[in-house]
């Protein structure tokens, strides 16, 4: 029996043993007389009914999310930069490069690599700043691995990158990091963007008014090998599909 099914039976059982001139709150619980006109209520007041369907419509929207939405989307909602949690559109309007590494014990870490789609010539799809880069817009780690250790695969991995070699971006691979918002997270002999450090980021001057970041970093070291990552089960049976509909037309 469903947690709905046994409120509806609690209802019938309490409203037998009351009788028809009260009725009980459905949203709380509490009793009130119904009065002999009119149209009954199920409620004590509208403000009850308010916060009792705002539960259920909050409770129903999560978990069809929770079914529909990305592995990356429940690691992004644990970010600091995130602003609507739950919400199933986790990255920037463009061009996006998701890696996504999980450990056999449920752990996961996520890296997303996000370029504007500046090419078009469209209005709105230059950076604010006017840099000609790809950036690290989320990186979350909470495996047992180390966090410099995935940027650099990360680095690796964006070479090899579809969007990444069609256009050139001279002003290479950044990633900006609030302060102070990372300050709980971080030891206190540690510089903002430690593990960015680590990896070969350096800071730079961003043009920008560092509204979102205070501190912005770009990849100085030589870049690696180029690697390619193995894609999720997922994207290669929708890749598969696609192939498939190719060969049928």
């Amino acid at each position: 029996m469903t947690y709905e099914q046994r409120r509806q039976q609690v209802r019938r059982e309490r409203t037998a043993a009351l009788g028809p001139r009260t009725r009980y709150c459905f949203s709380c619980g509490r009793d009130f007389s119904t009065p002999r006109v009119g149209r009954p209520r199920i409620s004590c007041s509208s403000r009850c009914a308010r916060r009792r369907l705002y539960r259920l419509l909050k409770a129903r929207q999560s978990g069809q999310q929770e079914m529909l939405a990305p592995r990356g989307r429940v690691l992004a909602d644990r970010h600091y930069t995130r602003i609507s949690v739950g919400h199933p559109m986790w990255t920037r309007p463009g061009w996006n490069y998701c890696l996504y590494a999980e450990q056999k014990n449920g752990r996961a870490a996520v890296f997303n690599w996000w370029r504007p789609k500046w090419e078009s010539g469209l209005t709105g799809t230059e950076r604010k700043d006017g840099l000609r880069c790809i950036e690290c817009s989320i990186f979350r780690n909470e495996t047992r691995f180390r966090s410099s250790d995935l940027i650099r695969e990360a680095v690796a991995c964006v070479l090899a990158w579809d969007h990444a070699l069609d256009v050139d971006w001279p002003d290479g691979l950044i990633t900006g990091v609030n302060s102070a918002k990372t300050a709980r997270g971080r030891a206190v002999t540690s510089q903002p963007g430690e593990c960015f450090r680590r990896a070969g980021f350096s800071v730079f001057d961003h043009p920008g008014k560092g509204k979102r970041a205070d501190v912005w970093l770009r990849y100085t070291d030589a870049l690696p090998s180029a690697v390619t990552p193995e894609r999720s089960a997922r994207l290669r049976a929708r890749r598969g599909r696609g192939v498939q509909q190719e060969m049928l037309a």
